[in-house]
């Protein structure tokens, strides 16, 4: 397996194939409004306002990965990418992450080796980001008793 491929399955961990840990598609495929912005205290991000943030970062390196324009947000700090930017419902942003996910794969499936050689590092990084935010999200339902062992982390 060469590193395209390792980081292809990467992203795709993330995005909805179960391995290790749980895919993201897995672990809000029962998401709803109640689960979606429950915080054990003020100083945690609800599972959306989570959503909200990987949708910022993952489209804006896609955008910069494919060489297209980013689109210009004036924000503050790192927590301004915790919000709802574009006013999405909460089925919106689920299929929003969902698509800016199918747009990395398909980008990685489809880049030049040379621009894969110039991003291979941040792409990595991303999948790791993901990564933490996923046990996040899965960590706010188990506190919730809103997870079931079933779909795969005990």
């Amino acid at each position: 397996m060469n590193l395209r491929e390792t980081l292809l399955m990467q992203l795709k961990a993330n995005h909805h194939t179960n391995g290790w840990f749980v895919s993201l598609m897995e672990a809000i495929k029962e998401l709803d409004q109640a689960k979606a912005t429950y915080k054990p205290n003020p100083k945690t991000n609800s599972i959306w306002e989570t959503l909200n943030h990987l949708i910022y970062y993952n489209e804006r390196y896609l955008k910069r990965f494919l060489g297209e324009e980013l689109p210009n947000h004036h924000l503050n700090s790192n927590q301004d990418t915790f919000t709802n930017l574009e006013n999405r419902s909460l089925e919106e942003t689920i299929k929003k992450v969902d698509g800016i996910y199918h747009r990395w794969e398909e980008a990685l499936n489809q880049t030049t080796d040379q621009n894969f050689e110039s991003w291979h590092q941040e792409i990595a990084h991303l999948t790791i980001h993901n990564a933490y935010h996923i046990g996040q999200i899965v960590y706010l339902l188990k506190a919730q008793e809103k997870w079931d062992e079933r779909n795969g982390v005990h």
